[in-house]
Order: C-alpha cells, then sequence, then structure tokens
C-alpha cells in the first residue's frame, strides 16, 4: 500500500470516528410521530436531537430510552426562556397534550445509562389540550445519570380543557440541575416537580431505603437542584390556595433562587406511601415567595415538612397569603399514616421501626423532621428487615439505628406578623401529636432572630442558629442529646458556612451551598466559587 493511499484511509477513518461523535438528528416535525422516530433512531453516537418550531397535538405516550455506555445526548426545541429567574418563553416549540389517558405520562425520558452520562432537554413548551389528569407527571425523567440538565422549558397545565392538578414532571433517581424555566398550573395540591429516589445509584429496590442508607450530602452535588426559575399557581375555582411547587418520596432536591408564586414546598412522609420511604432531605435557599390573595392562599406554607432533613434558609415570603412558614408534621403519630410500619409512641402503637427513646412519644420516630442516614432496610411487609443487624421488623433491633441530623432555619423574612401557630417563631405544628415529638433544640433550630419572633435576640451558642462573622461565634456551643450529636448552629456570613455544635463546645463546619451556578449550566466548569448569601427581600 502506497503513502498516499495509507493516508486516505486514515482520512476516512477519522472522518468516519468524527462522524460517529458528532452525529445529529434533526428532527421532521414537532408530531408525536416524527419525534418517536428520531428517539427510536438514537445510537451511542448520536449527540443532539434537534426538534422543530412549531405546534403539535399529542394523543398518545412518547418514550426515550438513552442507550447504555456513556453518552452526551441533547433534546433541544427551538424555544428559550428569558430572564434570570427565568419570567417568560417563547414557546417555538410547542407539545399540547390531547393524550386521554389519566394514569399514563405524556413524555417518558429514561436515561439507563452510567452515572456519568449527560443528557439535556431544552427549549421546549408542553401545554394541556384535551389530554387527562397524568399521575405520574406529564413528563417523567428516571434512570441512572448525575447529570441531568432541564432548562428553557415551559410548562403550563391551565390550558387544559378540563383543568387538572397533578406533577408537571417526575424525576426519579437522576440528579442534575432545572433551570430557567417556568411552570404555570392549576393548584397544584401534589406538587409540580415530583422527586424520587427509586433506584437510588443504580439499587435495585423501589422503597428509597439505599437513599436513606447513604450519606445526606449537604453541599455536594448528590441532589436534584431547581435554580432561576419561576412557578405561577394560578388556582381553580375552589381550589386556590393548594399550591406546592415540590412533592417528594424518598428524594433529596434543592430549591434555590427561584420565585414562587402562590406555592411553598411540600413531600409525602414514610407511612403516606405504603411501603415507600418518606423525603429524605431537601435545601430550601434565597427565593422569594409570594402569595397574592389573603382570603385564598390563607392555608399556604412555605415548607411543609413531615419527613427527614432540612437546611432552610434566605428565604423571603410576602405578608399576605402564607399562614405558616416552615410546619413540622411526625405523621406517623396519626391513626391514618400508619401503614405497614405501625404508629409511633403508645397512643397508637408502639412500633419496633423506632427508636423509643421515650416510649410514650416513640421519639426518635423513623424517618421523622429530623431524622437522617439510617441502616439499609430491606424486604416487604411483614418481613422487613435491618441489613446491619439481621433483625426483622418483629424485633426491637428491627430500628436501623437513624442518626439525629436536626432541621435548621436561619436569615428567612417573613412579612406576616400575626401569623402563627402553637411553635416556635417560624415552626408551627397543626396537629396534637406532633408538639410532644418535635422538639424545639432537639429536632430542629432556628434563627436568633433580631425581631425575637423565634424568642431569641441575641445567639450565644446555647439555642438556636446564630449568624454574623466567624470572629463573633461565641466559644461555647451546646451539642445535641447526649453532647455528641448536631446541636445549635452558626453561619458565618464571611464562610458561606453553618457550623453545628458537634459535642460540647466544639464548632465543626456543617454545610456550604454548592456551586452556583449550578456547573451543568455552566459547561465543564467544576470551579466556581461558592455563593455569597444576600439579605432576603421583603415584598
Amino acid at each position: 500500500m502506497t503513502k498516499s493511499i495509507k493516508l486516505l484511509v486514515c482520512l476516512l477513518l477519522l472522518s468516519s470516528l468524527f462522524s460517529a461523535e458528532a452525529q445529529t438528528i434533526n428532527v421532521a416535525s414537532c408530531s408525536q410521530t416524527d419525534v418517536q422516530k428520531a428517539f427510536n433512531s438514537i445510537t451511542n453516537s448520536t449527540r443532539t436531537v434537534n426538534i422543530p418550531v412549531g405546534t403539535c397535538h399529542w394523543t398518545s405516550k412518547v418514550s426515550l430510552n438513552v442507550p447504555s455506555g456513556d453518552p452526551n445526548l441533547s433534546v433541544i426545541g427551538a424555544g428559550t426562556c428569558t430572564g434570570t429567574p427565568a419570567s417568560s418563553c417563547n414557546d417555538a416549540t410547542t407539545i399540547i397534550d390531547d393524550d386521554s389517558t389519566d394514569s399514563d405520562v405524556l413524555l417518558v425520558l429514561r436515561i439507563s445509562s452510567t452515572f456519568s452520562a449527560k443528557f439535556r432537554f431544552s427549549g421546549i413548551s408542553i401545554k394541556g389540550g384535551t389530554g387527562s389528569l397524568k399521575q405520574n407527571g406529564t413528563v417523567a425523567v428516571g434512570g441512572n445519570s448525575h447529570n441531568v440538565r432541564l432548562d428553557h422549558i415551559h410548562m403550563d397545565l391551565t390550558t387544559y380543557t378540563n383543568p387538572v392538578s397533578r406533577y408537571y414532571i417526575r424525576l426519579d433517581s437522576v440528579t442534575g440541575v432545572v433551570d430557567h424555566s417556568v411552570f404555570e398550573g392549576n393548584s397544584a395540591g401534589q406538587g409540580a416537580l415530583d422527586f424520587w429516589n427509586s433506584f437510588y445509584n443504580g439499587s435495585t429496590d423501589q422503597t428509597g431505603d439505599h437513599a436513606w442508607a447513604a450519606p445526606t450530602g449537604f453541599g455536594t452535588g448528590d441532589f436534584m437542584f431547581v435554580e432561576d426559575s419561576t412557578f405561577n399557581n394560578r388556582g381553580v375555582a375552589g381550589n386556590e390556595h393548594s399550591g406546592s411547587m415540590t412533592d417528594c418520596r424518598a428524594g433529596k432536591f434543592v430549591i434555590r433562587h427561584n420565585i414562587l408564586n402562590r406555592m411553598g414546598i411540600m413531600d409525602h412522609p414514610t407511612g403516606g406511601n405504603g411501603r415507600g420511604r418518606g423525603c429524605r432531605a431537601r435545601e430550601m435557599y434565597l427565593n422569594n415567595l409570594t402569595g397574592t390573595d389573603a382570603a385564598y392562599d390563607n392555608n399556604l406554607v412555605v415548607a411543609w415538612i413531615t419527613s427527614g432533613t432540612a437546611l432552610v434558609w434566605g428565604n423571603s415570603a410576602s405578608e399576605t397569603g402564607f399562614a405558616k412558614f416552615l410546619s413540622l408534621h411526625s405523621e406517623r403519630k396519626y391513626k391514618q399514616y400508619r401503614s405497614g410500619w405501625g404508629y409511633c409512641g403508645t397512643s397508637f402503637g408502639p412500633s419496633n421501626f423506632d427508636q423509643n427513646l421515650d416510649v410514650p412519644t416513640g421519639w426518635g420516630c423513623l424517618d421523622q423532621p429530623g431524622q437522617g442516614q439510617s441502616d439499609l432496610l430491606t424486604n416487604d411487609f411483614p418481613n422487613v428487615a435491618n441489613k446491619a443487624t439481621g433483625c426483622r421488623q418483629t424485633s426491637a433491633c428491627v430500628w436501623p439505628r437513624q442518626k439525629l441530623e436536626p432541621v435548621y432555619e436561619w436569615m428567612d423574612s417573613w412579612g406576616c406578623s400575626s401569623c402563627g401557630g402553637t411553635g416556635v417563631g417560624f415552626v408551627t405544628f397543626n396537629e396534637a401529636y406532633s408538639p410532644t415529638v418535635l422538639h424545639n433544640n432537639r429536632d430542629y433550630y432556628v434563627w436568633c432572630d433580631p425581631s425575637s419572633r423565634s424568642g431569641c435576640t441575641s445567639f450565644n451558642g446555647t439555642v438556636g442558629v446564630g449568624s454574623g462573622l466567624l470572629s463573633a461565634r461565641p466559644s461555647a456551643c451546646t451539642a445535641g442529646p447526649g453532647g455528641n450529636t448536631p446541636g445549635v448552629g452558626y453561619w458565618a456570613t464571611d464562610q458561606n458556612t453553618l457550623y453545628v455544635c458537634s459535642r460540647t463546645n466544639t464548632w465543626t463546619a456543617y454545610y456550604t451551598p454548592y456551586t452556583y451556578p449550578h456547573p451543568l449550566t455552566q459547561g465543564s466548569d467544576h470551579t466556581r466559587a461558592a455563593p455569597t448569601a444576600r439579605r432576603p427581600v421583603v415584598h
């Protein structure tokens, strides 16, 4: 073979490789037939699927199964949203839901590939048409990827012929970011975004047990982030007040730098979903929330927490509309939430799944607010077992030795001076049993607010959460039960770090916010500095 022929062969091979690495599919139209055909033709060499300008009505489900391996796939429409947070979208590529199936999903995106696989879904608008309620979300995204980005999405459920109130997007076992998007609906009582961990880190259980057995990971990328987006709850007659931007079952999410109009966050508890575990963890910070109509929104809550741990800070909620700021509930104290887990405490129980250090209350109740990482549980009722101890649910040693991980709240601004309930400061309880099992300065810690609403005007390291320069932090501090569990907190404004009293008179760095903007919105840049905390804006 001559040198010229060898050179030609090499060039052809390189051209083939380059083509394989950069294959683009240009979809003929936005119709469900053309989009499904394009999705079916995707291979490991496909990098981009472009969906053109148009408005198309879909009458049945469209599914995408991302190939195995380590793809970097983007599905891109022609639309975009403007503003940070996004405030409006141009709807250049619009899908209308005319699917009459009430229990299905309109669009399924399954990223069944490696953790490092990247997937982006962008520039698409989805609106309601003649279709019916989607019990599992209008869009469902699931799989193993830790690099999922959904951006410049506009979802408008107010346009359904028959108004619906259900999930917009279900996010299951993926992490990444939803950003620069606008979501509008009619009283999303069950949550606009639904966070699950059915297959956490590739696990085979659908209960969320593996997510509860893993470290919480505050300040890391092991969460689904939602940032720089706007959520509008339009409301329908007779159901205007029940707006929520989240629901959660064993999920972990971060809500930051968003606008929430007539919406707060909520979750599902352990015991409220059969064998499935409750919400694992959440961070909610630097969001602006408005409740525009006090007559309708008088039951709206900024953060309704029934399970797991949370960091809530730097948010601004308007004076009208929010009856409560942080509402904590240990719901297995209620008869209707017993499921196969049994009741917490002796009021109706007790259950072996709980710590039962205090038998009348059952504290610590499995997965209640302020509880964190646990031993791995396996099997189904009535044979649930603690994998570490080998004990089954008929024995007290089935309790999964759950860590105390309190809920921390600081530097939030709420304009409603007359609102409140039973509790301390921003924390309220409505049900009779929660105050008996959830205690201030043990299960939750609230900011020592200069306005004295928290009952703590000057932080001295004994109760609550302080804030200020690191140099102003008290040297002494009070830990949690036993003197060696997380206790009082201190937000160092010059370090952007929350310190907690891990042992008596011992401060430990506990949390620094994850990189903002999220690295997936910035290409490959993973070195951006953590954000500085800004004072919340009072509306």
